[in-house]
C-alpha cells in the first residue's frame, strides 16, 4: 500500500529496482536508485552500449543520475558508491523530481481541501 511504500523508501538509503517509476518517487525523497538489468539488455542496448529504456521511463532513468547495474557486480558497487556518497547525483534527482511533478513545497493537501472548502460552500 502506499504509506508502505512510502516509508519503505523514506528510510532506505539506496533503492534498487529493475527500471520502474520508483526511480520517481525516490527522486521527490533524494534517495539514490540503482537500476538492475536482471536480464540481457540487447534489445535495450544501442550501438553505442548505451542503454535505450522505453519512452516512458526514459526521463525517469538517464545516464547521469541514475545508475544501471549490469551484473552483480556492478550492483554491489554502485549500492556501495551510493552508501559512501548518498548526495552523488543528488542534483540530477531533485531536477528530475522538479521536472515531471512540478513544485514540491509541501501543502498541497492543505490548498486543496481549502478549493474543495470553498467549492462546497457555494
Amino acid at each position: 500500500d502506499s504509506r508502505t511504500l512510502a516509508s519503505t523508501l523514506a528510510h532506505a538509503a539506496v533503492v534498487v529496482c529493475f527500471f520502474s517509476t520508483l526511480n520517481l518517487e525516490a527522486a521527490l525523497l533524494d534517495r539514490p536508485v540503482v537500476n538492475c538489468a536482471l536480464f540481457d539488455l540487447g534489445r535495450w542496448t544501442g550501438p553505442d552500449g548505451k542503454v535505450r529504456i522505453p519512452t516512458h521511463l526514459s526521463n525517469l532513468v538517464a545516464d547521469d543520475g541514475s545508475r544501471i547495474a549490469r551484473d552483480e557486480a556492478q550492483r554491489v558497487a554502485e549500492i556501495a558508491a551510493y552508501l559512501r556518497d548518498p548526495r552523488r547525483d543528488s542534483d540530477y534527482r531533485r531536477n528530475l523530481a522538479s521536472f515531471e511533478c512540478g513544485m514540491n513545497e509541501g501543502g498541497s493537501g492543505a490548498r486543496v481541501a481549502g478549493l474543495l472548502l470553498g467549492l462546497a460552500n457555494r
